[in-house]
Parts: structure tokens; sequence; C-alpha cells
């Protein structure tokens, strides 16, 4: 029996912590990523991450669309799942339930600030455009060099800084060209995408917040 070299320093990545080699050689894909969507690398990666644990223990499911208690999730596990010092104080989280560190955590670092009536809305869609605030804030809402050109994304709207700063960053392309769609719910491999891209761009990235040890650069 031929031994499994040991792997050299080279293929380690200090901001990377899985140890490439080794994990390329067990690594278990989800069962349905597969084929050669636009999906697939992100889920493989949010998966090899901890970011995405699936929708069942094996499957993606890249079609499902994303609740706000969902989308905080996959930010804060991004983030690194860091302890906030205060429980949010929105008046519709159930104790105990899976979204409540992470909530807390967006709700101090600002990523969200809720609905009007102190409402977080855990069970609601998350649209394109929300899900873009929150992630231009985790960011530490960096100033966007250009507009982003889409069509249907009005200037001075509160998700407009936020799309312009995803789109000169490529973290988003549109649903079509000159579309963001910014009303539509996110889906599930939109979301691992987005994160993706956002972890392989230095630059979207501002002095103020320090890059969670996910990021590939």
């Amino acid at each position: 029996m031929v031994p499994r070299p040991t792997p050299s320093p080279s293929d380690r990545e200090t901001r990377f912590p899985e140890v490439r080699v080794d994990a390329a050689r067990s690594f278990v894909p989800f069962a349905d990523a597969t084929g050669a969507a636009f999906w697939i690398l992100p889920a493989d990666w949010a998966k090899a991450t901890g970011i995405s644990t699936g929708i069942d223990g094996v499957n993606f499911g890249p079609a499902g669309t994303l609740d706000r208690a969902q989308a905080v999730t996959f930010l804060w596990r991004f983030m690194g799942q860091p302890a906030a010092t205060a429980a949010a104080t929105f008046s519709d989280l159930e104790p105990g339930r899976f979204y409540i560190d992470a909530v807390n955590w967006a709700a101090e670092t600002g990523v969200t600030t809720g609905i009007p009536g102190n409402l977080f809305d855990p069970a609601g869609g998350v649209t394109r455009g929300q899900l873009a605030t929150f992630m231009w804030r985790m960011a530490g809402r960096p100033a966007a060099p250009s507009s982003s050109g889409f069509a249907d994304v009005a200037p001075g709207i509160y998700y407009a800084t936020a799309v312009d700063w995803m789109a000169a960053n490529g973290i988003t392309t549109g649903t079509a060209p000159g579309v963001f769609s910014p009303d539509s719910v996110v889906t599930r491999a939109q979301m691992v995408t987005f994160l993706q891209r956002l972890a392989s761009t230095a630059g979207a990235w501002t002095g103020t917040v320090s890059p969670p040890t996910r990021v590939l650069f």
C-alpha cells in the first residue's frame, strides 16, 4: 500500500483553513451538485467551509429560496460565527431558534436594522436588494466607485449603493443584461455564489472590517 503523502506547506493557505490536498481526497459534494451550473463550485466551497450544510444533510437545494433568518445565518457562518455581546431586541424572535446567534450578531454589527415595528421578520423572504444591503454593511459599507448600470436600480433607493458595490466588484452580474431584479427573492444558488465571489475579492472590503479566515485572496 502506497502511503498518502504529507501535504507540504505550499498546500496550505493561512487564510483558508482547509488543507487543500487532503480535503480534496475526502470531500463529498452535495448529491445534487452535479454538472456545470454556475453554483456548483460555490456550493462545494460552502460545504467544505461549513457555510452550508444543505437542506437535508445530502442535497444543496439550489432553487430553494431564502428567508431572512437563513440569509443572516449564511452571513454569520461566513464571518466565522462571531459572538455578539448583547441580544437583539426584535420582538418577533423565538428563543432557541437556529438563527438567534446570527441575528444577534447582525443586529449588533448593523448588518440588519430590522423592519418597522421593531421586527426582524425571520420567515420573510429576503430579496436581492435586501441581501445586497446586508452584504455591503457586512463588508464595512465600502464606497461604490461607479453606478451598476442596472436599469431597475433607481438612484437613491436604499440598496443602490450596495448594488453598485456588488457590480463594481464582480459579486453580481445581474439576472439579465442591465437587470438586477432587486425585488426577487434570493435563491440558495445565488447566495453561495455571491459569498464565494466576495470571498475572492480583496478590494471589496474596507479597512474597518477584517475579512474572515474563509476568504480566498
